[in-house]
Parts: structure tokens; C-alpha cells; sequence
């Protein structure tokens, strides 16, 4: 005798499973918009639409499952001081105190009633034969008298404008002991140099350096 086998309606059964997989999907949807979607797309709950589905999940058990505790922390924020504040340029050092100082003073015609605010004061390395000191250039400053303005005296020519220290002297006294270690007369050095400067290309002015001159 053959076993029964039950008729099942396979077909009935997935038209009926139809509206809760629909459903079951659009709460999935929705709950990914809450948790990976960006912010004006995440899911809020509005019960002023009757189309809207619900998850059928109760507000206790929502908060029951959350994961994050909320803790606070509070500290206390200190403002540091900086007493010396470091600075983009070391500056230039500064020359020996042993050296003699020879004070020249720098002043600048200022109409009457200006009042003096300070002084600024420059030191430049001078040589004369045997001998190294420290010209100390000393320039007043003033306020004009409707304190509009201040007057100070500019600095004298230097022979080289970015490089403060040396005076022409010193520059002349380095060129000379360049000349004589390479075993050139100095005077027959600029003497040549004064006669072919004028015809000489740009692009070769190296070639009256000390280690490259050629007489």
C-alpha cells in the first residue's frame, strides 16, 4: 500500500508570503538608512504618515539594546606663557667686548620742539694696519612735534649693503692676505684687473678671483 502524500500548494504559499517579505524589506531598508545613511537621510519616525511601516519594536527595548554609555569627562585647560619666544633669525652675533668701540654719531635735522625717543645704535668691525676695533654708529630718533612722524639719520654707505659688520677697511685687509697666500702682487693684481674689467664677459668674472687670476 503507498504512503499518502499530502497536496501542498506551493505556489498559494509564496503569494501569500508576498506582503510580509515586502514588508520584511522595507524595514531592512530603512534600518540601514539609520545606522550607514548620511545624516539628512537617516530614518526618523513620523507617525503623520499612514502609509509608513512600523518595525514593530518597542521604544523600551530599542534602548534596552543600545551599546554606547555616556560617560563625561572634563578637564581643565592651561594657557602656557612664553617668557622668551623663539624667533624665525638668530641674528648676528655679536662683536668682541674687548675690541675698542669709536662712538660716531649719526644725527638727523629735525625741526624744533621734536623730542628725542631713543637711539638707534649699529656696530661694524673696522681695520687699520695692526689694529681691529668697532666703529659704533649711534643715530638719535625723534618724534616730530605734532607726533605725526619720526626722524632718524640713515645709516652710511657700506660697501657691502647686506653684510653689517665688515667696513671697507676689513674687506680690503681679507683681499690682500688672499692675494699674497696665492703669491700674487696685490698692486699688479688691481692694476690687470682695472685694464681688462672693461672688455671682460660677465659670465667670467671669476676669473679674477685669487686661486683663478692668471697674470
Amino acid at each position: 500500500m503507498e504512503p499518502l502524500i499530502a497536496h501542498i500548494d506551493y505556489k498559494a504559499l509564496y503569494e501569500q508570503s508576498q506582503p510580509d517579505i515586502m514588508q520584511l524589506r522595507q524595514e531592512l531598508d530603512q534600518l540601514k538608512k539609520m545606522i550607514f545613511g548620511a545624516r539628512q537621510e537617516r530614518f526618523v519616525a513620523n507617525g503623520a504618515d499612514p502609509a509608513q511601516l512600523a518595525m514593530g519594536l518597542e521604544s523600551e527595548i530599542v534602548a534596552a539594546t543600545s551599546l554606547v554609555k555616556a560617560k563625561r569627562i572634563e578637564y581643565t585647560r592651561s594657557q602656557g606663557i612664553l617668557t622668551n619666544p623663539a624667533t624665525s633669525h638668530p641674528g648676528r652675533m655679536k662683536l668682541p667686548e674687548h675690541l675698542e668701540r669709536k662712538e660716531i654719531l649719526v644725527d638727523v635735522d629735525h625741526p624744533e620742539g621734536s623730542r628725542q625717543i631713543g637711539q638707534e645704535i649699529t656696530e661694524e668691525l673696522e681695520y687699520q694696519p695692526g689694529k681691529l676695533y668697532v666703529n659704533r654708529f649711534v643715530r638719535p630718533k625723534y618724534i616730530s612735534p605734532d607726533n605725526q612722524s619720526i626722524l632718524i639719520a640713515p645709516m652710511p654707505e657700506r660697501p657691502l649693503p647686506k653684510a653689517m659688520k665688515p667696513r671697507k677697511g676689513v674687506l680690503c685687509f681679507i683681499r690682500y692676505w688672499e692675494l699674497v697666500s696665492c703669491m700674487i702682487n696685490p698692486f699688479e693684481w688691481l692694476k690687470r684687473v682695472l685694464e681688462i674689467i672693461p672688455t671682460h664677459p660677465i659670465n667670467k668674472i671669476k676669473e679674477f678671483l685669487p686661486h683663478n687670476f692668471k697674470t
